[in-house]
């Protein structure tokens, strides 16, 4: 497995002070926030690190893409019915920095279409990723070190909330910690109906994935998650995933992994066997 991911060479970032209020709207300070005021907008090549922190609100409109951009902390968030697309990005939890203030990196929810290609996210105090139980196609990203918050329970995707999600895939991603966290990470990829009254994930696919932790520090917990709790899952298709299992309790939960669930081709990096 062999990708290129965050901003493209020869970019050349642009201050997002110069968007046209027209297209999204700033106001306030810790954080900056950038309201979205249209449907089909593009935010290329931007530094979102320029004078503070920035956090982009999506207010629920249609076909946002974030591309070739700097991003940090808590920096997208969205509650609502829309598209979202972000790619070629940086995303920098500044755990590495120092920051102890903000804990997940991006959160979305409730009815969002998600689409994440080619992004470096890396260095985050707690999770990267929380997303309800929503459509997500999430490939070829590099989720780097996590777990520098004290007690964080660290997850690079997360689904979790109410919803009925039918495009779930998850594939080509690697997850690697290279340094020694507070906390140890919890799970790379995490599939579950854990909160909710009844959100139903329907044949989620997740493959060809790389996983590894080998730092040292606190023991982690598994890398990858497929779990029926209160709601349904129906489906699911783990195949194809490798994985460094050295500094973790397991690599793959799915004991509850719901009804027609498939595994295959996946396999220890260490030995060689199949998990």
């Amino acid at each position: 497995m062999d990708y290129r991911v965050g901003i493209n060479t020869g970019v050349t970032l642009k201050d997002p002070n110069t968007i046209n209020p027209s297209i999204a709207t700033i106001s306030g300070t810790n954080p900056i926030v950038l309201a979205i005021q249209q449907n089909d907008v593009t935010l290329d090549s931007y530094d979102f690190t320029t004078g503070g922190w920035w956090r982009i609100h999506t207010n629920s409109n249609n076909n946002l893409v974030i591309s070739n951009s700097k991003l940090q902390n808590f920096c997208i968030f969205g509650n609502g019915g829309n598209t979202v697309t972000v790619k070629y990005c940086e995303i920098d939890g500044l755990g590495a920095a120092g920051e102890t203030t903000f804990s997940t990196l991006i959160l979305l929810q409730t009815g969002v279409t998600l689409t994440f290609q080619y992004n470096y996210i890396h260095d985050s105090q707690n999770d990267m990723i929380d997303v309800t139980t929503v459509d997500i196609d999430c490939r070829w990203n590099l989720f780097d070190t996590m777990g520098y918050e004290a007690g964080a329970h660290a997850d690079s995707l997360q689904m979790g909330g109410d919803g009925t999600a039918n495009n779930v895939r998850l594939l080509f991603n690697t997850y690697v910690q290279r340094l020694v966290t507070t906390s140890s990470p919890s799970s790379f990829l995490d599939v579950e109906t854990q909160i909710g009254s009844a959100p139903v994930i329907n044949n989620p696919e997740i493959a060809y994935n790389v996983a590894s932790y080998t730092a040292g520090g606190p023991i982690g917990s598994t890398f990858y998650r497929i779990a029926q709790d209160v709601g349904t899952i129906n489906g699911a298709y783990v195949h194809d995933n490798y994985a460094d299992p050295t500094n973790m309790i397991a690599v793959l939960s799915d004991s509850t992994a719901g009804t027609g669930y498939r595994k295959s081709g996946n396999v220890l990096l260490t030995t060689g066997l199949p998990f």
